[in-house]
């Protein structure tokens, strides 16, 4: 049996690690988890500067704020996970990185080193899927996309002595300083051949301020009282800015859209009602409102057996009529749809939307009639943008059907992206 510790930063609900460690117990095999600070905001002060890579959200105030702050790590708070990974004495310690969060999670590697010396540090998850070049300086290992079977197959391998450098989507620094890259595994086409994501409490462990806690959310996180879970995996569209348009790159069997089936996913969310009561389900799906006869099945069923309160995204393009109608009558307390720009030439050109502004306002005009409260995601700070193009997402924003949220984030170019690619082409 090997041993598994995982650690997130600012992210308990980190839905790819808690799958990992459902399927490793289910294999046989221990996995821990330890969320390393409260995910939370934090608005800035005037004049504040913010790192490149931090997520900002414009509010209507005019104040800027950072989501998920990296909030210290406090010396208690250091002590407590050193003796906390001491204890456990994991065959192999593993983050999930995502790179606004990499200067802590540079710091929380470090304290590994520390309280574990020879124990393997891997670097998997969005930043390292993104640039496995630049994690492989920082750990022994870098493990690239989806990695459902080689987490297995490395388990088997650690527990029979033989170490992970023959792994599928495994990468590593050789002597000479060259990164060798193993072929990457293929991706799960069958979800219900999957466990359910981890969302029970034991093995899961959380600090912060100065507290340590097993099996015990964080008093004000969400984690009390919703339940986020993903019903497919992938997304039909290529957007520039998207980690997921990065991924159909690298692992080109991941483009295809897979789905759970509805009987799958209702027997998790059975679970999950017996086990929290009342909750708010948050569907994490990049779109859900992909398909209306899976749509259809979906809420014949969940209306009989979960009946909860939720949220999900739509997409222009995929705002129809009959959809919301079902939305609505299922208890949807909103949606989310990307607009991310109103101007034509940059929503095509430049973020590779394939969409125009004629469907977005048609789509905003079908959520305001279906009574659901929309909110619409909008990308700032773009340098591609010309003061033309500002003025058509200005009069674009002033057409969409009001009441509406707003919810405006400055643009990111994360190592390997293909909107980072073309600005280093500028």
């Amino acid at each position: 049996m090997a041993k598994f510790l995982f650690i997130t930063l600012y992210d308990e609900y980190c839905l790819g690690v808690r799958q990992l460690m459902a399927e490793l117990r289910a294999a046989g095999h221990e996995a821990w988890l330890l969320c390393m600070k409260q995910y939370g905001k934090k608005v800035l002060r005037s004049g504040e500067e913010a790192p490149a890579e931090w997520q900002v959200e414009l509010l209507p105030s005019g104040e800027r704020s950072v989501l998920c702050y990296p909030y210290p790590i406090t010396p208690t708070e250091a002590d407590l996970a050193t003796r906390l990974m001491q204890r456990l004495q994991p065959d192999l310690v593993g983050f999930s990185v995502y790179s606004p969060q990499i200067a802590r999670t540079l710091e929380m590697t470090d304290l590994v080193r520390r309280a574990l010396p020879t124990t393997p540090i891997c670097w998997g998850g969005p930043h390292a899927t993104l640039d496995p070049v630049g994690s492989a300086e920082h750990c022994d290992f870098v493990m690239v996309g989806e990695a459902d079977l080689p987490i297995i197959e490395l388990a088997e391998a650690l527990d029979a002595g033989r170490g992970w450098r023959e792994i599928p989507s495994v990468a590593y620094r050789l002597p000479d300083g060259t990164v060798h890259k193993n072929p990457l595994a293929p991706v799960v086409q069958d979800l219900d051949s999957l466990p359910f994501t981890w969302h029970r409490p034991e093995g899961v462990f959380y600090i912060d301020n100065d507290t340590l806690t097993e099996g015990e959310p964080f008093p004000t996180s969400d984690l009390r009282r919703s339940h986020k879970i993903m019903t497919s995996r992938g997304c039909p569209y290529a957007c520039t800015y998207c980690m997921l348009s990065f991924q159909k790159e690298v692992m080109p069997d991941s483009t295809k859209l897979r789905y759970r089936s509805t009987e799958h996913v209702m027997r998790e969310l059975e679970e999950t009602k017996a086990r929290m009561g009342h909750f708010f389900l948050e569907i994490e799906d990049d779109i859900f409102t992909l398909r209306p006869e899976r749509m259809e099945d979906f809420f014949a069923e969940y209306a009989r057996r979960v009946a909860m309160p939720f949220w999900c995204y739509t997409h222009p393009q995929y705002a129809r009529e009959s959809m919301l109608r079902i939305l609505r009558e299922n208890n949807a307390q909103f949606v989310v749809m990307g607009i991310e720009s109103g101007s034509n030439r940059v929503a095509n050109e430049v973020f590779n939307r394939k969409v125009t502004n004629k469907t977005i306002i048609e789509a905003a005009h079908r959520i305001r009639e279906s009574g659901l409260r929309p909110y619409y995601d909008l990308i700032s700070n773009n340098p591609f943008e010309t003061e033309e193009d500002r003025i058509e997402t200005f009069h674009l924003v002033r057409s969409l059907p009001k009441p509406f949220e707003l919810q405006l984030v400055e643009l990111n170019f994360y190592p390997g992206l293909a909107i980072s690619r073309m600005r280093e082409e500028r």
